[in-house]
């Protein structure tokens, strides 16, 4: 089962894809898509498909234990974490007071 809020997209209609099938909030800032740990594993062709798209966190008893995301996302996220920070001198001064 795919969810989006309280809304359960079990099946499709021929030809439409999961997000025509969600309705004119996506592209919005709407919570994001889960499926089960379950619905994870036996759908797992389907889980790309739609982490190719946006995020889909995975749950398992109630709780998100994974998010899976597009190769380019992850690739911004980590380039983003190995840009120089905004502060670098402030950060090196910090660094400098806490060594000596």
């Amino acid at each position: 089962m795919i969810k989006r809020k309280d809304q359960v997209v079990a099946g499709f209609t021929e030809g439409a894809t999961p997000f025509e099938a969600l309705g004119p909030e996506v592209g919005s800032v709407a919570a994001p898509l889960s499926m089960t740990a379950t619905d994870a594993k036996n759908r797992f062709g389907e889980l790309l498909e739609l982490a190719r798209r946006e995020p889909v966190h995975v749950q398992k008893n109630g709780r998100t234990v994974a998010v899976c995301i597009s190769p380019e996302e992850y690739r911004r996220l980590v380039e983003g974490a190995a840009a120089p920070k905004v502060r670098p001198l402030v950060d090196e001064l910090l660094e400098r007071s806490i060594v000596q």
